[in-house]
C-alpha cells in the first residue's frame, strides 16, 4: 500500500491528508538512509594510552572527529557537515559499527564545530612527554594525514622534527620518514630536512662523540641522503617545471656535509683518524665537487637552486639557523681535513673558513642564548673543539 500510495495520485478530495501521508513517507526514508549500521571489514586507526590523561583524551577527540569519519562514504560524509540534513540526523544520526564499536555520527559544521588540524597537532606534541608518547606520532599521521587527508605545512613538519629531538625522539621522526606511504612525512623540503639532519648530529655533539652516538648518527645521515634519492620523498613538481628546474636534495652540499662531518668524527674520534672504510675520503670528494671553492653558506644560500625560493632562504639565512647548520658544518670539514690525503684536505679547509665567516657573523648578529642546548654544542663544535684543532 505504501508503495501504492507514493506512486499513484492523491485520492479526490484529500489532498490535504495526502501531502501529510507523503512527507512522513519521505522522512521515514531519509532517516533510513541515517540508521543503517555499516559493518567495516578493517581496522580503524587507534591510540595505545599514553602518560598521560590529558594526551589520551586529546588523541580520543582526533579519532572520533578526523579519523572515524573519514571510514564513511563519501555521500555520508558530506551529510555531516550539511545543513539541510541537521534535523534529520540528531533524531536519527549517522551509524556505523567497527572492530565491534558502534558509533554514531551527528551534524557538525565545518566552519564552527570541525577542529583545526594545527591546534590539535600543537596540543598534542606540547603534551608528549615520553618515547612512548613520542611513538604514537607515525600512528597519529596516518590517521590525520593519510586516512583523514587532513594537509599539513612544511613548517608543521619542521616543528615535529625540532620537538621530537629535544625529546630524544628523532628516530620517531625517522620512522615516520621511513614509512611515508603510511604517514605522508616526505624529505621533500629543505628546511625540514636540515633541521632533521642538524638535530641528528645535534645528539652525537652532546654525547662528547661517544663512540655510540657517533655511529648511530653516521648511520641516521646515510638513512636520511638514502631516503632523499626514494621517489616517495621527491618534491612536487609546480605548474609549469620540469626536474630540471628543482636541484636534487640528495646532492645538496648542506647535507653532504652533515654526512661528512659524522663519518670524520668517528675516524677521528674513533680510529685513530685512520679512513679505515674510506668514507670520509669518499664523501669529502663527493662534497668539495659540488660546494663551490671559496664560497660559505651565506653564498649557497643566494641561489634558489640551494633553497627552493625566497621564503626559504629567508628562514635558512636567519642568525640562529645558520649557527645551529653551520657549527656541524664547519666542524666535519675540519675533523675531515685530518683524516683525507693533502689535496683534499686544502680543498675542505677552503670551504670551512668560509662557513667559519658565516658562523662568527651571525653570532655577532644573534648570539644564542647562554644554557641552551644548541648553546652547549656551539660551544663544544666552535669554542672547543676547533680552538683544540687551531692548536693542534
Amino acid at each position: 500500500m505504501f508503495k501504492r500510495l507514493l506512486g499513484g495520485a492523491a485520492p479526490a478530495g484529500s489532498s490535504s491528508t495526502w501531502s501529510a501521508i507523503a512527507s512522513r513517507a519521505v522522512g521515514m526514508q531519509q532517516r533510513r538512509a541515517f540508521s543503517v549500521s555499516q559493518p567495516l571489514g578493517v581496522s580503524a586507526i587507534n591510540f595505545p594510552k599514553t602518560s598521560s590523561k590529558e594526551l589520551d583524551e586529546l588523541l580520543e577527540k582526533i579519532r572520533y572527529d578526523i579519523i572515524l569519519p573519514s571510514y564513511l562514504p563519501a555521500l555520508q560524509r558530506k551529510r555531516l557537515h550539511n545543513r539541510k540534513y541537521k534535523a534529520a540526523l540528531e533524531a536519527d544520526p549517522i551509524t556505523m559499527e567497527i572492530d565491534g564499536e558502534k558509533l554514531r555520527f551527528y551534524y557538525r559544521d565545518l566552519l564552527k564545530e570541525m577542529p583545526n588540524t594545527k591546534d590539535l597537532l600543537r596540543k598534542v606534541v606540547a603534551l608528549m612527554k615520553t618515547p612512548d608518547d613520542w611513538a604514537v606520532l607515525p600512528r597519529l599521521l596516518e590517521g590525520v594525514c593519510v586516512q583523514g587527508k587532513r594537509k599539513l605545512k612544511k613548517d608543521d613538519y619542521s616543528k615535529l622534527v625540532r620537538k621530537a629531538s629535544l625529546a630524544g625522539c628523532v628516530h620517531t621522526v625517522l620512522t615516520c620518514a621511513r614509512e611515508v606511504k603510511r604517514t605522508n612525512f616526505k624529505l621533500d623540503n629543505r628546511e625540514v630536512v636540515t633541521d632533521l639532519l642538524a638535530n641528528i648530529q645535534v645528539e652525537a655533539v652532546r654525547a662528547d662523540y661517544s663512540e655510540e652516538a657517533t655511529n648511530k648518527a653516521l648511520q641516521r645521515t646515510e638513512r636520511v641522503m638514502e631516503m632523499l634519492e626514494d621517489e616517495n620523498h621527491q618534491p612536487k613538481l609546480k605548474r609549469g617545471q620540469t626536474e630540471a628546474h628543482i636541484f636534487p636534495l640528495y646532492k645538496e652540499p648542506i647535507f653532504l656535509a652533515a654526512r661528512l662531518h659524522m663519518a670524520a668524527a668517528l675516524a677521528v674520534k674513533h680510529r685513530g683518524g685512520v679512513d679505515e672504510d674510506g668514507k670520509v675520503t669518499k664523501y669529502a670528494k663527493e662534497l668539495v665537487t659540488l660546494w663551490p671553492e671559496n664560497q660559505g653558506m651565506s653564498d649557497l644560500y643566494k641561489t634558489d637552486e640551494h633553497t627552493g625560493g625566497k621564503a626559504n632562504a629567508e628562514r635558512l639565512r636567519h642568525p640562529a639557523k645558520m649557527l645551529i647548520t653551520g657549527a656541524p658544518v664547519q666542524n666535519g670539514m675540519q675533523l675531515a681535513a685530518q683524516v683525507v690525503d693533502a689535496e683534499l684536505a686544502k680543498e675542505l679547509r677552503n670551504r670551512a673558513q668560509a662557513v667559519a665567516k658565516d658562523v662568527q657573523a651571525a653570532w655577532a648578529q644573534k648570539p644564542l642564548r647562554e644554557g641552551s642546548r644548541m648553546y652547549e654544542v656551539y660551544d663544544k663544535l666552535i669554542n672547543r673543539e676547533l680552538k683544540s684543532t687551531a692548536s693542534a
